[in-house]
């Protein structure tokens, strides 16, 4: 991308980088350091290299993820949430990056916080 003077970097976080959830502080803390790395990339390599940088945030994605929670009351807490909302699809998040990429090169969407319409949080 250096070489090519040209380029578009996604870094995949969460919303959990912006609102800290109790159980969740190691996870949270991490998604706040990809959120804080991309706004640095992008002031570092938009000047200098034309490459934009994006941070995805989603709320609440339909994925893997809930196969991975092993603690039973975060995992009833996931239960009831998706009880409570649609949760977005993967076409989602990637229908929200290409609208990123078609944006004007003038243009560089720091930040992205992809939310489902009943998430209030």
């Amino acid at each position: 991308m250096i070489a090519q003077k040209s380029g578009h970097v996604f870094n995949l976080s969460s919303i959990a980088g912006r609102k800290v959830f109790a159980g969740l502080s190691v996870y949270c803390a991490t998604k706040a350091a990809v959120a804080a790395l991309s706004d640095g990339m992008r002031m570092e390599l938009a000047p200098k290299h034309n490459i934009r940088v994006t941070s995805i945030q989603p709320g609440a994605v339909k994925s893997e993820l809930y196969e991975q929670i092993s603690d039973q009351g975060y995992r009833k807490q996931m239960d009831d949430l998706a009880a409570s909302m649609t949760y977005l699809e993967g076409e989602d998040i990637a229908s929200s990056i290409l609208f990123a990429l078609k944006a004007p090169e003038r243009m560089d969407m720091s930040e992205m916080f992809i939310m489902p319409t009943e998430q209030g949080w």
